[in-house]
């Protein structure tokens, strides 16, 4: 009875003033726990409920776009933390809200940000097995990265996700051309060669 309260009366909330509300409220606590969050002491918990809040206030924080990369990397900061706790699904989330708070020229302006969610988001998502997922994220990095150094992490999870997904064709395909790439394909082919006879 009291839940169905709560919902009644939240629902009576114009959607405007709920993301407004939302935003504030998610920004109150990241200013109360911003001194922990620097020196990585905050409880994830409490770093979730303040970036869930901040989330569901997207379209206010379109509003003002100076808030968005603090907004990105705070994503990026929840991404990497749900990652140590297992938690793919939360961190592909925090990911994905971190690049929609990315500048239009992000692989410009915030390049590293750009390269981290990219990365972490494919990580998390080739956990879930969304091969298409991984596959795109790991398109924008190979089209943007400055370095070929740069590109591995997200092929690595792409040929990792193909292969846990028992697309071993394309799994090796990709590995073969990251080692191709590094210099290292003419060994690996004879060994390969040596192994499928």
């Amino acid at each position: 009875m009291i839940e169905t309260l709560s919902t009644l009366a939240y629902s009576l909330i114009p959607q405007e003033q709920r993301e407004k509300d939302h935003l504030r409220y998610g920004l109150a606590i990241c200013s109360s726990i911003l001194a922990d969050l620097n020196d990585g002491k905050t409880p994830d918990d409490l770093l979730f409920v303040a970036m869930n809040q901040i989330n569901r206030g997207a379209s206010e924080i379109a509003k003002d776009p100076s808030r968005k990369p603090v907004i990105a990397k705070l994503n990026l900061k929840a991404a990497s933390c749900a990652m140590k706790l297992s938690d793919f699904s939360s961190a592909f989330n925090y990911c994905v809200h971190g690049v929609r708070n990315l500048y239009e020229d992000h692989w410009q302006s915030q390049y590293e940000l750009s390269l981290q969610l990219c990365d972490r988001g494919a990580r998390a998502a080739g956990a879930l097995g969304n091969v298409k997922m991984v596959k795109y994220l790991t398109s924008k990095v190979q089209a943007n990265a400055r370095t070929y150094e740069h590109k591995v992490p997200s092929l690595y999870s792409t040929a990792k996700t193909l292969r846990e997904s028992a697309l071993y064709e394309e799994a090796k395909d990709c590995s073969l051309a990251v080692l191709r790439n590094l210099g290292q394909v003419s060994a690996t082919q004879r060994r390969y060669k040596l192994f499928s006879q």
